[in-house]
């Protein structure tokens, strides 16, 4: 069998375990994040290098303890060649491995200790991750963080010593966030990770596409949100099935004397059976009927965010337009409205004029009025519904926290998302980016970003 023979359709392989960078300050919830992870169920494996037990005391979590580099390569052969019952590592934490290998070869190398050591130290570094990467397991790194001077700019970096081992370690993991913590409505701590940011002040990635731009600091969360077909399985809502065999496998030896069968790939259809309509939808044979991971739709509140910062989502009101091709068979009616006109009063006393708004230029009658056909009900998070006032004055709070009192920088903060979202108000958001615009601002005044875009 030749290598191409090996090839497997992506969506066949094990996508149900992910690899993860966390770094950030002390105490801002890296290694509470293992503790989440065991109160959602995960089997989970604790490498501990940096002694911060104390936030799993009263959680029932294995720990290993790390005293060199080599204790992390004993575990990794033998979670790599032996059964165990774990299905989640977290490796708490890199800088702090890192560190002992600095220690231990300043011991072997003495006086030699120089520029190839340093060399040994970042390929090991970066053999350690890649390493962990190739279990079929969630693999979770943690670090601290650190800032770095470029170009006069202050960016916030992974702690890990090498000129480039900083800015590039995050290429070895499908996602990195920034942990840190943020106020909640009530005044209080929470903790936050931040997946996206504008700009490069800070080393952030989301492979799924799954995810916004700041999230909780729970492992259960994030977990549901990244693979949603595979926590259905861990909850016996979904049955177990394995992936589809390989593209083209070697076909098995015909018993003597028996004609060899067509292979199942290039079926003929018999001559007598008429071909399907092109509107039909015909499932490939390569694809059992009963293969529910791959067919199963994920639940509507885990399914991937609109893009909120590169393309306005079309607004629910606005209609396909027909192709060029298609004559039309009556006159066009009025335009269409930018937005759905509200009756008066279930908005009357519910909502202010919201600070990413525009009023419009002039006012459209509700389409009963015109004698048009009401059209369908808006979705649940549409402009003037309930999640959508509730997002609006989340918004108007943090607004009011960025700006400090200050007009001025009040109405660039709105003319920022204005820009960035590419709408001329909030109504033609939904409660959904209304909220992730929310996390997105405040991530970006905790952390120093949003003078840049101002």
């Amino acid at each position: 069998m030749g290598i191409l023979d090996r090839a497997r359709s992506t969506m066949d392989l094990d996508h149900s375990y992910f690899n993860m960078l966390v770094y950030g300050p002390p105490g801002t919830g890296k290694t509470f994040l293992a503790r989440t992870a065991a109160e959602a169920g995960h089997r989970v494996l604790l490498l501990d290098a940096d002694h911060g037990t104390m936030t799993l005391r009263d959680q029932d979590v294995p720990s290993i303890p790390i005293t060199c580099y080599e204790d992390t390569i004993e575990v990794y052969k033998e979670l790599a060649e032996r059964e165990h019952a774990y299905d989640t590592i977290f490796i708490d934490n890199l800088s702090e491995i890192q560190k002992m290998l600095v220690d231990q070869l300043k011991h072997q190398h003495g006086r030699r200790f120089g520029l190839h050591s340093w060399a040994m130290i970042v390929d090991k570094t970066s053999a350690l991750c890649r390493l962990y990467r190739a279990l079929s397991m969630n693999i979770v790194f943690l670090a601290h963080s650190m800032e770095v001077t470029d170009e006069d700019r202050v960016r916030i970096r992974p702690a890990l010593s090498g000129k480039k081992l900083p800015h590039e370690i995050g290429g070895l993991f499908d996602l990195v966030g920034y942990s840190h913590t943020a106020t909640d409505r009530t005044g209080g701590v929470a903790y936050r990770i931040g997946f996206a940011t504008i700009g490069d002040r800070h080393i952030t990635k989301d492979r799924s596409g799954r995810l916004e731009a700041v999230e909780p600091n729970d492992f259960g969360v994030l977990y549901r949100k990244v693979f949603p077909t595979a926590s259905l399985v861990r909850e016996g809502k979904l049955p177990m099935v394995h992936s589809r065999p390989l593209a083209n496998p070697d076909p098995q030896p015909a018993p003597p004397g028996s004609t060899p069968a067509t292979p199942a790939s290039t079926p003929a259809p018999p001559a007598s059976t008429p071909a399907p309509p092109a509107s039909t939808s015909v499932t490939p044979a390569s694809m059992p009927a009963t293969d529910a991971i791959h067919e199963a739709k994920p639940p509507t509140s885990y399914e991937a965010r609109p893009p909120a910062i590169h393309e306005a989502r079309p607004h629910a009101s606005h209609e396909a337009r027909p192709p060029a091709s298609t004559p039309r068979t009556h006159a066009p009616g009025p335009p269409t409205p930018a937005s759905p006109e509200l009756p008066a009063a279930a908005l009357e006393g519910r909502l202010q004029a919201s600070p990413v708004d525009d009023p419009p230029a002039h006012p459209v009658a509700h389409p009963a009025a015109q004698g048009e056909t009401p059209r369908a009900e808006a979705t649940p998070d549409t402009f003037g519904t309930p999640a959508w006032l509730d997002a609006s004055q989340r918004f108007r709070e943090v607004l009011d926290k960025i700006a400090r009192g200050d007009k001025a920088r009040a109405e660039a903060v709105v003319g920022y998302v204005k820009r960035t979202q590419r709408v001329p108000s909030s109504a033609q958001m939904s409660a959904r980016e209304i909220r992730a615009w929310c996390e997105r601002l405040e991530f970006m005044h905790t952390a120093g970003d949003l003078e840049d875009y101002l």
